[in-house]
């Protein structure tokens, strides 16, 4: 059986298109868009502001089916991308962090691969 896994998350493709998943969707409340901030300073991260307004924000698109969220972020791609080999055709999993200063902080999700016995 599945673990649910209630970590809300931001899963990011190389052409751009992200995804909120439904405990990350959640987590913003209110907002019906958000910003991406990139590192002002070394040892920063990613930024995600919730915003209660679009104007100049990036537009939520809602799934009811699933509670999810999507929408474009095509300069969080290629920065993140960037530092990717260019076989690395997965998506990033980022995990929404709250931050009391700014709002949520976007941490890469390790992955654990296990071989076979």
């Amino acid at each position: 059986m599945p673990l649910i896994d209630d970590t809300p998350k931001l899963t990011l493709y190389r052409d751009g298109y992200a995804s909120l998943n439904g405990e990350a969707y959640r987590s913003l409340g209110t907002a019906v868009a958000i910003m991406l901030l990139p590192p002002t300073t070394p040892g920063t991260r990613w930024q995600l502001l919730p915003r209660k307004t679009s104007a100049g924000a990036l537009l939520l698109s809602v799934r009811t089916d699933r509670g999810a969220s999507r929408f474009r972020a095509p300069a969080l791609a290629a920065a993140l991308f960037a530092a990717l080999p260019p076989t690395f055709d997965g998506p990033l999993y980022l995990e929404l962090v709250l931050s009391p200063e700014t709002g949520f902080e976007l941490v890469a999700q390790s992955c654990v691969t296990t071989a076979a016995a």
